[in-house]
C-alpha cells in the first residue's frame, strides 16, 4: 500500500485508489498524519463530523472504516488495524511520503560530503509533491503537522544550499536569489546570498542584497535585521568572512575571520594580576559598546587592553581624559572600577571601544 499526503491526498492498493469519497481521503489523511500508531475513535468522530455528528457516530466511523478495508487487496488488510481505543495504519517511510520525506532529510542531513550531501537533498525534495494534506490542510487535527512539514522542506533547501554554497558558490548565487524571492522573509536565505555574493567577489552585490533586506523588514514588518544579519554586514564590510563550515548538526555556519584585527600596540611584557578587573571589563564588553575607565583606575591604558587581546574580537582602542569633577559625577563603581558605559555610534561599526 502507498499513501500520499504531500499534495493530494491517495491511498493505493495493488494498483487501484482505496480512498474515494472526501471522507475516506480525510480519514486516510488521518491515519497516515499518524501512521504506525492508533488514533482514537473520539479524534476521528470531531475530525470526520465537527459539529455536524451524525446519528450515530461510531457506527458511521465503524461503516467508513469498512468500506475503506474493502478496497484493500492482499497483504495490505493487515495494515489498517482495529484496537483500542481505534483505528491505526501500521506503515512506514516506505508506505507512506511524509515519512519518506523525514527519512530522506535526516540522510542528507548527516552526509558529511558536500556534494553527496546535495544529491541525498535532491533526493528528500524531490519526495514533495505539494501543500501537505491538500484540501484537509486547514483541518485542526492536521494544521500543526502541516506547518511543521513545511518548516522542514524550507529548513531543507536552506541546508542543500548551504552545502551548495560551499561546493559550487557560482552555481548557488541564481539559486539564493530564486529561493529569498520565494521566501523573502526567512532570514537564512539572505544571509546565504550575501556570503556567497562576498565569495565570488561581489561585495557591493553583497551590501546592496543586505540593504535590500533591511528596507523589507522595516517598511514590511517594522523590525531590523536580527544582530547576526547586522554583524555579517560589518563583516563584509570589513571582508572579514571565513569559508563557512558544517556543525554536528549539519547546520552550514558563516564565520568571522576578524579574530585578530584591532589597533593595538605589539605587547612587550606579560600582564600579571587584576583578573577580577579584566574580568568585570570583559563582561561590560558584551553589552556596551564603549567602556570608559576613570582616572582613579590604575594603570588604565594596560588593564584597558587585557580584555581586548583576551575577547580576540575587532577592537579599537581610544584615550579621553575627562575633568575629574565630570569623571565622578558620570563614573559608577564595580569591583573598585570607577566606569561608565554608554552606546556609541562613533568609531568602526561594531568594534569594543575601551
Amino acid at each position: 500500500m502507498r499513501v500520499t499526503v504531500l499534495g493530494p491526498i491517495s491511498a493505493v492498493s495493488d494498483g487501484e485508489h482505496v480512498a474515494v469519497s472526501t471522507n475516506q481521503r480525510l480519514l486516510v489523511a488521518v491515519l497516515a498524519a499518524h501512521a504506525g500508531s492508533i488514533v482514537s475513535t473520539d479524534l476521528l468522530v470531531e475530525t470526520l463530523w465537527g459539529d455536524a455528528l451524525p446519528a450515530k457516530p461510531l457506527a458511521s466511523l465503524q461503516n467508513l472504516v469498512s468500506r475503506l478495508r474493502a478496497r484493500m487487496v492482499g497483504d495490505d488488510l493487515a495494515l489498517l488495524q482495529t484496537r483500542p481505543p481505534g483505528y491505526g495504519l501500521m506503515l512506514d517511510h516506505e508506505s507512506v511520503d511524509r515519512l519518506a520525506f523525514e527519512h530522506l532529510l535526516a540522510r542528507a542531513r548527516a552526509t558529511t560530503d558536500d556534494q553527496l550531501a546535495i544529491e541525498a537533498f535532491d533526493t528528500a525534495l524531490g519526495v514533495w509533491g505539494g501543500t501537505p494534506y491538500a484540501e484537509f490542510g486547514d483541518v485542526p487535527s492536521l494544521r500543526e503537522d502541516a506547518v511543521r512539514l513545511e518548516e522542514l522542506r524550507a529548513m531543507g533547501r536552506e541546508e542543500r544550499l548551504a552545502r551548495l554554497v560551499r561546493f559550487d558558490a557560482g552555481r548557488a548565487v541564481a539559486e539564493l536569489e530564486a529561493l529569498v524571492e520565494a521566501a523573502p522573509y526567512r532570514e537564512r536565505g539572505h544571509a546565504l546570498l550575501m556570503e556567497v555574493l562576498h565569495r565570488t567577489g561581489r561585495q557591493r552585490d553583497a551590501l546592496r542584497a543586505y540593504g535590500t533586506y533591511r528596507s523589507m523588514m522595516i517598511n514590511e514588518l517594522g523590525l531590523d535585521p536580527s544582530p547576526a544579519m547586522q554583524q555579517l554586514e560589518r563583516d563584509v564590510l570589513a571582508n572579514t568572512l571565513e569559508a563557512p563550515h558544517v556543525d554536528a548538526s549539519g547546520s552550514t555556519l558563516l564565520v568571522s575571520a576578524s579574530a585578530d584585527r584591532h589597533n593595538l600596540p605589539r605587547r612587550r611584557t606579560s600582564f600579571v594580576g587584576r583578573g577580577e578587573h579584566v574580568e568585570a571589563i570583559g563582561a561590560m564588553l558584551v553589552e556596551h559598546r564603549l567602556v570608559t575607565l576613570g582616572r582613579r583606575a590604575i594603570r588604565r591604558r594596560r588593564l584597558a587592553r587585557r580584555p581586548a587581546r583576551v575577547d580576540r574580537r575587532p577592537t579599537h582602542l581610544r584615550a579621553r581624559r575627562r575633568d575629574d569633577r565630570t569623571a565622578r559625577a558620570r563614573s559608577r563603581r564595580l569591583d573598585g572600577i570607577p566606569r561608565r558605559t554608554r552606546a556609541s555610534s562613533s568609531g568602526a561599526a561594531g568594534a569594543r571601544q575601551l
